[in-house]
This record gives C-alpha cells, structure tokens and sequence, in this order.
C-alpha cells in the first residue's frame, strides 16, 4: 500500500487531527506543506480548503470523506462499535463544526487578535467580548455536559478526541482561558489527560525550527517562512527610542546571519517561499509613556504568509521595542545571502515588571563600555532594570558633586570612578532601550570607603574586619551622627535628579551590631532611649532615611529584608528585596517583594574562597580524595556555594507559598552579580546564559499559559540554542555543554528514552 500524502499545513486544525491519528495508527504518512486557499490547495479541493488526503492517485478533501476513507482503507479502532457511542461521536464533531469554530473559535479568538491589532486596551476588548462570551460559555457547558468518560464518549478513544483537541488547545491558550476551565470543568481535565499522548506533543509547533527566548505568551505559528527584505521600511514611527532600535535590529539581523545550532529534529522543516517582507508597520498608542515600575510592554506582531508588511502593535514604545527583539528572533539566514523570517502571530507581554541583574561596581571597576555590553544582553533577554550596586566598603567609585571628596579619595584611582558624564551616558544608553537604571547607595554598613574622606563619621573603621564586618575592611556608618545623616540625605537629594527612575534603593544589609558597640555614644544612647540592643538604632537610622526618600524626593524606597528579619518596622510603601526568606514572609506584611534569592540567584556563588592566609586551602599532602580539605569540593570556601546551575534559576518558582491574593506584590526579580571575584573580563560569561533562564522566569512566568509547571526539560533546547545566538550577537556567553549536544537533541542525556 502507498504512503498517503495529507495536503496541508501544521497550524491547521484538521490536519493536526489527520496527522494524529496516522501516529496513532503507526501508519507512515508525507505532509506537503500548503496553505489554505493557495494554488496548490485548490488543485486538491475546489473549495481551497486543507486537509486534502492523496492515496493511490486519489484526492479526497472534507474532513468527514477523508475520516471515513481512513476507516475503511486503513482500519482504525476509533469508530466505535455500538450504535449510541458512534452517534455521541458524530455528535461530538458536529457540535465542534458548527458550534465550537463559529462561536468560540470564530466568536471570540479571531475578534481578539483583531481588537488586538487596532491597538485597544484589555479593558476594552473584555466589554467588547462580553455578548459572545456568556455564548461561548454556554457552549462549553453544554460539551461538559455530553461526556461520558475519561475521552469525551466514553473509556474509549475516538475520532472525536482528536477532532476536538487542537481546537480546545487554541481555546485555552486564549486570556479567556480561566473562564472556560470554571465552564467545563471535566472537558478541561480530558483536555490536560489527552495533551501528555505522544501524537499530541509530537504534532505541537513542529513547524517552528527556529527559537525564541524568552516564550511569549502565545505564538500561533502559520508554517511558512518568507524572505526578508535587504531594505527594511518602517512605517508609523513617531518616537526616537522605537527608530533607532528599528535601525539597530535591522542592521543586528544583516550581521548576524543567525543558524540554529541544533539540527532539525523532524522531517518537517519550513521551506522559504517567494513571498517578501517588505517592512513593519507600527501603531503605538503612547509614545511618551515614562520608562518606569509599570510601564506598559505588551506588543503583538503579527507576520503574514503572504508577504507585505508586518503588522507590530504595542500600547506604549516600551512594549514596541520588546517586540522588535522578538522580530529579530524570528529570521535566520536564508539561501545564499538572503535572510527568512517565520510567518506567525504572536501576543506578548510579560509577567513581572521588575526583571534585573543587580552589578556591583564597587569590589571591581568595571569600565562604561563593560557595563553597556551587559544592557545590550538585558534587552536580548527582555529584561528591563539594571539595578547598580556603585558603592561598598571597598570602593567609592561613583563622583557626587555635592561630596566630590568620596571618589576623589575613596576610588581605587582617579580612573576607575564613574563622572557625571559617564554616569548621564548610561543612563541615556538603558533607557534608549527600554531599560530602567536604579541606584543603589548602601548603607549604614557596606560604608567603610566613606572613611577615606570622612573617618569621623565611621564606627570601628580601625579595627580588623573578623568580628566587626561580613567582610573586610570593617566600617560602619554612625547611626546617631547628625553629619552622617545630612551626607546622606545630600547623596539622596543628588541622586533623585540624576537617576530619573521612581525606586531608590537605599541598601540597608548585613548590619554588625558589635561595630556600634564599641562606640560608648551609641551604647549611651540605646540605654537613654531604653532600647534593648543596638539593632533598635538601625531600626531608627531605617526610618529617618526611608522618611526623607519619601518626603522630600517622592521616590519610592527599596531596602533590603535584613532590618525587618531583624524586627524593624517600615510602611508598606517601602518594597522589599528579599535575599534570605521565602518572599512571602513580607508580602503578608504588606511589602511589594522583589526576589533575589541567594540560593538560586547569586550567580558569583561557587568559584571557592578569596581571604588570605587561611591554612584551611592548604593541603598537608598530596591524597587521591582530599577529603579532609576544605578547599576541595562542597563550598571551597565560597558562603554561597555551590555554583548556581541555569538548571537551579530555572527551577524557582515565583509563586511558591504566596497567599492568591498576595501575587500582585511580586514585583518581580533580580540575579545578583557580586564583584568579590567577577570583573570585566570574565562577567559576560558568569552572566550569560545563566541569567536568560532567570530572564524567562521572570518575563513569561513559572507556568505555561495552560497553568503547567515549566520545567527544564521542556526549555533545554531552546535554553541551548539561546546562548550560542547570544554568542553571534558579541555576548561571551559561556558554554554548558559540547556544542556536539545541541546539534544532536538526546543524545547527551543521561538515561536511554529507549531503554527497557
């Protein structure tokens, strides 16, 4: 018997059943490729309507010939036997025909993505959908009600499952998704059952061969692919930010000439076509929107199968520029030296508002140029503030005008410090693309370099570190020194001008309350004021500087969680940067959280200790285990370790034990990139890939749209792919497998799938 041929292409819902079914059968079938209502389609069906079935010379269209004509060549156990089920099957696609595609479908998926495209907001679409909505709803209910089993007719499978299945999967990828689980409930536990078969997962998105990173939140691809043309046109472009990325992406996508790394992993591949993408058009509801916390970034795209202009949809310019990175994701090189971009819709937004990488520049320098590569990575990787830790104990790098005399004594040297020119350079840099920069100034411990200029605002600054700090050298802001306080304010003051965002982070960490006790004033002072420890006076410095952050700069604090661990109390408008606890101990107190766990986040975790002398790294001889050493193994020295793994970042979850109504005070997350042992020359690469798995955590959410847990083993190729395309856009990502791995999918896992 000759293989049959379906006519037909990947996104269409009957041919995905038709495909299914054949891999249930174990029956070996070709797909040619054919868009509906093309030549090629009408050759088959007058109508130019797919699928079309081609088996011994024969064309057979309309999904109901081609069902009964599998029946009856190739026999299948799909149609039952007795008369009542076999009638519930009929119904059952009938009720999908005429019921399902014309008004759930048809009713309330195509309107969307056309309200979508014309730009109006979700508050609208939702008033505009509420009619065909409650009928949708209906039936769905109606559905529930039919069923009869585990699969829709009963404890068996029939045709109907796979009738209806790539429908329902178009269903509950819509916003509407949580509305039609409450409708029918059974029908959406059939659903989650029948997405685990293996025809299902192999008929998913088989189409797609290229990758994008981080997921959108819906992407409907339509199969084919079209050429790119050399000379790009931008149309409805009225913001600067979104003409200059135009520019950019598409001189990127010239240079980069991108291949995936890993080969084809079905015989399906999609094939460039004559079709040409002669431009995009934009239309962006706000061109002037304010790059801060809660600025709008949802964007839809959409690339069409028969060429012209692609149509990029965004509510502010912020959200245009998020969908021009997923635009350059979409095209590869194409035949000879021309580049093809994939045709789909896509819908986008992200799931958190904060997604950082905080940068410690006081421990090492790093120069302007260093940290301009690290926000081109960020916009790649769709994250959005680079959260700049510029001062600490060892170094004051940062130039302050109204204390010139902190970086002109406190910098490690007059040319490791960050000027007015520098700093306004970087900040000008991010926000061109989308990206928010926010000062951190810590304090009052983390301060030992202010007493380069100032030694008489410092406690214990003379003493060794070991007893009096978290590291060295030891030094703590006075707390109760009226002169301390106002230098600190006059730093707040000038930072509010300088670093436009709303947030300021006013540090607040790892405070050695045995620094203050040696001071007599300060012990004099917490028996005056009847405190029982000196924490109660950190406490107190917390308030009077988170007091003035919000009287006199009316930005909004960030601290860190120590001073409330400890027992402190501050108002609710203060967000929380939690490092130690779960996240949840703070939102239920009232706090806005942004996670920076250390045990999935810190990624300069890992690489052994750095103190001197310290006879614990000194092997007393030579042993084939070296178990009694401290430097071999385990921590090495490193209070963070082990190394945190992409695997690790990819396994948090942000929701995990927050209370529902809780969610909202997730701002989202930062990985943290202490400088102890990181500098310019080795960042990128502790960086990258690593943080683009935090990056999809925080963009697209712990869960899929269908509320599945993401998992690693789902992102691995893609994670993959990802960091050698970071590597083609002049990123030192570093490697985390032999690259043989990611051309050959499977081949390097540790167990046999085929094994018994």
């Amino acid at each position: 018997m000759s293989t049959p041929t379906l006519i037909g292409v990947p996104f269409s819902t009957y041919t995905r059943t038709m495909r299914m079914v054949f891999m249930h059968m174990g029956q070996d079938y070709k797909l040619e490729q054919t868009l509906p209502h093309s030549k090629s389609a009408y050759k088959y069906n007058p109508f130019g309507r797919v699928p079309s079935l081609l088996h011994n010379e024969k064309a057979i269209f309309e999904t109901s010939a081609i069902r009964d004509y599998i029946d009856t060549v190739f026999g299948t156990d799909l149609t039952p036997k007795d008369l009542e089920t076999r009638l519930l099957v009929d119904q059952m696609i009938s009720v999908l025909s005429d019921y399902i595609f014309h008004h759930v479908v048809f009713g309330i998926s195509k309107p969307r993505d056309q309200y979508e495209k014309e730009g109006k907001t979700e508050e609208e679409i939702t008033q505009l959908l509420e009619t065909r909505l409650k009928t949708s709803g209906k039936i769905i209910q109606a559905v529930d009600s039919m069923m009869k089993g585990p699969f829709l007719c009963g404890d068996e499978l029939t045709w109907a499952d796979y009738f209806m299945y790539p429908a329902m999967a178009d269903l509950y990828s819509l916003p509407e998704r949580d509305f039609f689980v409450e409708k029918g409930p059974k029908l959406f536990s059939w659903y989650q059952m029948f997405e685990k078969r293996k025809e299902v997962v192999e008929t998913y998105d088989v189409e797609s061969k290229t990758f994008l990173f981080p997921d959108p939140q819906t992407v409907n691809w339509y199969g084919t692919s079209a050429i790119l043309s050399d000379r790009l046109r931008f149309s409805g472009i009225k913001n600067t930010y979104v003409k200059t990325a135009a520019q950019r992406y598409s001189l990127l996508i010239r240079e980069e000439k991108w291949v995936p790394v890993q080969v084809p992993s079905t015989n399906f591949t999609v094939e460039a076509t004559s079709e040409i993408i002669t431009g995009i058009d934009f239309k962006i509801q706000n061109n002037k929107a304010k790059l801060d916390i809660g600025v709008d970034e949802s964007y839809s795209l959409n690339v069409p199968t028969k060429g012209g202009q692609i149509e990029l949809r965004a509510l502010t310019w912020v959200g245009a520029l998020r969908a021009l990175e997923t635009f350059s994701q979409l095209v590869e090189q194409g035949p000879g030296d021309s580049s093809v971009i994939h045709t789909a819709y896509i819908r986008d937004k992200p799931t958190y508002g904060h997604r950082g990488i905080l940068l410690d520049t006081s421990r090492q320098f790093y120069p302007v140029t260093s940290i301009l590569r690290i926000i081109d990575a960020q916009v790649y990787n769709k994250m959005n503030v680079l959260h700049w830790h510029a001062t600490d104990s060892q170094s004051w790098p940062l130039y302050f005008r109204s204390h010139p005399e902190l970086s002109d004594k406190g910098a490690y040297s007059k040319k490791e410090t960050y000027n007015p020119s520098d700093v306004k350079g970087i900040i000008t840099y991010a926000e061109s693309r989308g990206i928010r920069v926010i000062l951190e100034i810590d304090m009052p411990a983390h301060t030992a370099s202010i007493g380069e200029s100032h030694p008489d605002l410092l406690i214990c600054a003379d003493e060794f570190w070991a007893e009096y700090a978290t590291e060295p050298p030891a030094g703590q802001l006075n707390p109760i020194n009226p002169e301390a306080i106002s230098l600190v304010e006059d730093l707040i003051v000038e930072a509010t001008f300088t670093f436009p965002d709303t947030l300021f982070h006013a540090g607040g960490d790892e405070i050695n309350t045995a620094c203050w006790d040696l001071s007599p004033k300060i012990r004099d002072y917490v028996k005056r004021k009847k405190f029982t420890s000196s924490n109660q006076v950190w406490f107190e410095f917390t308030n009077t500087i988170l007091d003035f952050i919000l009287s006199r700069t009316k930005k909004r604090p960030i601290i860190w969680e120590d001073p409330i661990k400890s027992g402190g109390s501050y108002p609710n408008s203060t967000v929380v940067q939690v490092w130690l606890s779960p996240p949840g101990t703070y939102t239920k107190l009232g706090h806005d959280v942004i996670i920076t766990s250390y045990d999935y986040f810190y990624l300069d975790c890992g690489h052994g200790g750095w103190l001197g002398n310290d006879d614990r790294y000194i092997s007393p001889a030579q042993s084939e285990t070296a178990k009694d050493v401290f430097n071999y193994g385990g921590g090495g020295g490193s209070w963070c370790a082990p190394f945190k793994t992409w695997q690790r970042i990819y396994s948090y979850d942000m929701t995990l034990g927050i209370d529902e109504s809780d969610t909202g005070k997730i701002l989202g997350g930062e990985v943290a990139m202490w400088s102890e042992q990181t500098g310019p020359t080795v960042v990128e690469g502790r960086l990258f890939p690593r943080t683009a798995a935090a990056a999809e955590v925080y963009w697209s959410g712990s869960y899929d749209k269908e509320g599945k847990r993401r998992t690693v083993e789902d992102v691995s190729e893609r994670f993959y792919d990802w960091g050698y395309r970071l590597q083609s856009r002049g990123i030192n990502s570093e490697p985390v497998q032999p690259k043989y791995c990611h051309k050959h999918p499977g081949a390097c896992d540790l167990n046999d799938p085929n094994a018994k």
